[in-house]
């Protein structure tokens, strides 16, 4: 199977959005807000180690990502859970996620800021549940959100739609 680029309109603003993150890191440096880096991993994932990849801009996957099967999907929030593969370059095929091959997806109408947004207002909130094995569970805009934070400093790390 041949390696698939993205070339939608969507992707390319996510993309943009991105590389404008990682222009306001001091900026982005606040206990509430996830780094430049791991607004890449939740948006689209890390190829070298196969994880993350929450966001797919239009219903289109990254280059170098895609996914399968849809999962599950909840039709009022627009949050879905798919089998994710990322292609490697070596061995130069595709390979599932780690762990058990899929992700939630957050919905697909929504842009770049909208998740960003939706990650730090769900972590910032006081009904936000903080979990001492460092996970948070929340929400923003209807959509349950679950994530990680840095357990000694209580930064935010990222976050992900939870189904």
């Amino acid at each position: 199977m041949s390696q698939r680029k993205s070339s939608g309109k969507l992707v390319r603003a996510a993309l943009r959005y991105l590389r404008k993150q990682d222009g306001r890191a001091a900026k982005r440096a606040r206990a509430e807000r996830m780094t430049p880096e791991r607004l890449r991993h939740t948006f689209q994932g890390e190829t070298h180690t196969r994880k993350g990849y929450h966001y797919r801009p239009g219903g289109q996957d990254f280059e170098n990502r895609r996914i399968g099967q849809v999962l599950r999907r909840d039709n009022t929030t627009g949050v879905y859970e798919a089998k994710v593969e990322f292609y490697k370059d070596p061995p130069g095929q595709w390979m599932p996620k780690v762990g058990q091959g899929r992700s939630t997806f957050f919905p697909d109408d929504w842009t770049p800021g909208q998740v960003d947004a939706a990650v730090t207002s769900a972590f910032k909130d006081p009904a936000t549940q903080r979990l001492p094995d460092g996970s948070w569970l929340g929400e923003a805009n209807g959509v349950p959100i679950m994530g990680y934070y840095d357990l000694n400093t209580g930064a935010l790390k990222h976050g992900f739609p939870y189904l």
